[in-house]
């Protein structure tokens, strides 16, 4: 589910941003090239609901690395944009919501954090029964 929510921020942030922004899912050993954002898990949690049912919370963090020396009006411009695309993302063809965003600024950027919760079902697919046929011999 994870690479579904990370796949899912991707794409709302390459809609709204678009290619001018790199955005890195993987950590990165060497110079990142800015401005970009990088996304990444902070925690996880999962409750147990009835039957199969699981509720999956997934606190998220996108940053921002500004491109020029004027950072805090670079982040300034773009803390609005990204809290509002990080609202609802896309995953299978379902929308999810975004809940509790909040941005920061910090030395070298923008954080920004939103939790997603998703709710699934742990049925796996059975087979169905065949046919039976009964027959009984009654005595009169």
């Amino acid at each position: 589910m994870l690479n579904l929510i990370v796949d899912g921020i991707y794409e709302t942030i390459y809609d709204e941003f678009g290619s001018d922004y790199a955005i890195y899912t993987e950590s990165i050993e060497e110079e990142l090239k800015v401005p970009c954002f990088t996304i990444f898990m902070v925690s996880m949690e999962q409750e147990r609901l009835l039957n199969t049912r699981r509720s999956g919370r997934y606190q998220m963090c996108v940053r921002f690395y500004p491109e020029t020396v004027k950072r805090q009006y670079e982040c300034g411009c773009i803390a609005g944009r990204l809290a509002a695309s990080l609202e609802e993302i896309m995953i299978d063809d379902d929308l999810i919501r975004g809940s509790g965003i909040k941005a920061e600024l910090m030395d070298d950027g923008l954080s920004c954090m939103v939790t997603y919760t998703i709710i699934t079902n742990s049925i796996a697919e059975v087979e169905m029964m065949g046919t039976a046929t009964i027959s009984s011999n009654l005595k009169e």
